[in-house]
């Protein structure tokens, strides 16, 4: 967080992507994409955001004191955003449609298997080659789920899941009724898996640069390919936690590349 010091009046501000709050992603995908000639105007907007400016009145009045030059300066605090998303809290827990309430993922896709993963990045990369919305809408069924039956958080073999599990069967009929989800939420939403998905570039380099070199035919074969001793048959590989795969997938890669390299320095 940054503090601000403000004629001896002090408040504090997002300073990274993960001090971010619901409102505020809420408000930052009213406004996503940005145009390049608007940034001097959106960093203003979102500085105001980030301060809470419409509820703070004592606020307002420092605000109103300062000139264009001090506005520009604070402005210049939200640059965070326009460096690369890194956003790894799920900032948009829940949805409701009706009366009837969806629950999203947890930080980092914790609690992601990977056939739910698979099938919400297959929809994602089409959402982001074609932006078309039916594809946004079928990435937003597979991640936002009703609440499981029973849930029991005391149990003592409680997972910490709150969803029900994936069925793919099921898509088809939340993805109609997440047509009528206000378009920022699914932003927000939108902005929000980006950020993890790159983080889970980062941590695991190996697997997804292997995936961008090759022919990319989605995540269904990695199932295939890993189902067995170590993860089960098939349908038990595709429901295993997400992190366990990729930890899994990245060692292997290392451990090839290793390999290879004795290989060369041998022969």
């Amino acid at each position: 967080m940054n503090t601000i010091g403000l004629d001896k009046y002090h408040v504090q501000v997002a300073s990274t992507w993960n001090e971010l709050t619901k409102r505020n992603l809420l408000f930052f995908a009213t406004i996503f994409p940005i145009e390049k000639s608007q940034v001097r105007e959106i960093k203003i907007r979102l500085i105001l955001n980030l301060l809470n400016v419409r509820r703070n009145l004592r606020l307002q009045w420092k605000l109103f004191r300062c000139d264009d030059e001090q506005i520009y300066a604070l402005s210049e605090l939200t640059n965070f955003l326009f460096e690369g998303n890194e956003l790894t809290k799920w900032l948009i827990p829940s949805v409701r449609i009706g009366w009837k309430t969806y629950y999203g993922p947890s930080d980092n896709l914790i609690n992601v298997s990977l056939i739910e993963f698979s099938k919400a990045d297959t929809y994602y990369l089409k959402y982001l080659k074609t932006k078309d919305e039916a594809w946004l809408n079928k990435m937003i069924a597979v991640l936002y789920r009703p609440k499981k039956v029973p849930y029991r958080p005391k149990a003592i073999d409680f997972d910490g899941e709150i969803r029900q599990q994936y069925n793919g069967e099921h898509v088809a009929a939340r993805e109609k009724k997440f047509t009528r989800l206000p378009i920022p939420t699914k932003k927000a939403i939108l902005i929000n898996y980006q950020g993890v998905r790159n983080n889970l570039e980062k941590c695991y380099p190996h697997v997804f640069r292997t995936r961008k070199k090759g022919k990319n035919l989605g995540w269904a074969p990695i199932i295939l390919e890993l189902a067995g001793d170590k993860f089960g048959n098939e349908e038990r590989t595709a429901h295993s936690r997400l992190h366990t795969i990729l930890i899994y997938m990245e060692l292997v890669a290392v451990q090839r590349i290793e390999q290879e390299r004795k290989n060369k320095k041998n022969s």
